[in-house]
């Protein structure tokens, strides 16, 4: 008997996979919006770069390297899922919400009328 015929392991497997889909879907969509080209996302540490380009606004995306460090990768994505959601005026619990269950509020910053905005006023980052 194998590891994958276990059925809990097999649809927890199952379940992840689906919410791998609808992630890359959904950061895909709102590459689009942030005017980044959609299959930016499927190249590994590229989409990680891209994203900070989004949500820093200094347009070089450099910080995205604090994501490998690994005591500081934690204050970073905090403050990095509020400024994503802040980039797309929403408050700072979609933020929350965002770190929490990244598929749900992903597919509704992606999906949503929400339009890509660029304020003075951001939350601090590193």
């Amino acid at each position: 008997m194998s590891f994958y015929d276990i059925p809990v392991v097999r649809d927890f497997l199952t379940i992840l996979f689906i919410q791998l889909i609808i992630i890359l879907i959904a950061a895909s969509r709102i590459f689009k919006k942030a005017g980044e080209k959609g299959w930016k996302v499927l190249i590994p540490f590229y989409n990680l770069y891209i994203f900070s380009k989004i949500v820093e606004f200094t347009g070089n995306g450099k910080k995205f390297i604090l994501f490998f460090i690994p005591v500081v990768r934690y204050y970073y994505y905090f403050f990095f899922n509020l400024r994503l959601a802040q980039a797309f005026d929403r408050n700072p619990y979609f933020g929350v919400g965002l770190m929490v269950c990244p598929s749900i509020f992903m597919s509704i910053l992606a999906f949503s009328k929400a339009k890509y905005v660029l304020h003075d006023d951001f939350f601090p980052m590193l």
